[in-house]
């Protein structure tokens, strides 16, 4: 098989990963010096990180917007106050635990208004079944913090122009 046939195979299984840019395929390969061993593996890497990502991860600006205006939302106040917010240390802290409580209330009631009180129980039954069995996480930075707060990174011997996506930054910090 000829050395360019090898590499147009390579991109058709992998093109994905660039979101479907040849530009950022090739930039790719010419980081990488053309070389299919060195493609193939760091290809590999690259598809397993990609496997791995979890779904808030793939659909961080929905999230990040959501969590945002969370602070934004006018709930009802209790007695005047705000019943899941606080300040601490000059920063606005959102009380999940009492959010939840109080969703899972809600669901109950909706889903079951003859006998609220035991779907909530069910519910909240379930919520820490699921939290308590779950695999853990391997949650990835979606933002680089602020540098004094980092390790030193490693030294690339790779060109900016060699960076593609936040997959690529992320397998060239580990």
């Amino acid at each position: 098989m000829s050395y360019t046939k090898e590499i147009e195979i390579i991109k058709y299984k992998n093109i994905d990963l660039f979101d479907n840019s040849n530009a950022k395929f090739d930039l790719f390969c010419k980081s990488l010096n053309q070389d299919i061993k060195l493609l193939k593996l760091q290809l590999k890497l690259l598809r397993r990180q990609k496997e791995n990502e979890t779904y808030v991860f793939k659909n961080f600006e929905f999230w990040k917007l959501l969590i945002e205006n969370f602070p934004k939302t006018d709930f009802p106040k209790v007695d005047g106050n705000s019943r899941y917010f606080y300040k601490k240390n000059g920063k606005n802290c959102f009380k999940f635990k009492y959010f939840v409580s109080d969703m899972l209330e809600a669901k109950a009631m909706v889903d079951c208004p003859e006998n609220p009180r035991s779907r909530y129980s069910m519910l909240k039954s379930e919520l820490l079944k699921y939290l308590q069995s779950e695999k853990k996480r391997n949650i990835l930075p979606k933002f680089k913090q602020k540098e004094s707060l980092m390790p030193t990174p490693k030294k690339s011997t790779f060109d900016d122009e060699s960076l593609l996506s936040n997959r690529w930054d992320n397998w060239m910090s580990s």
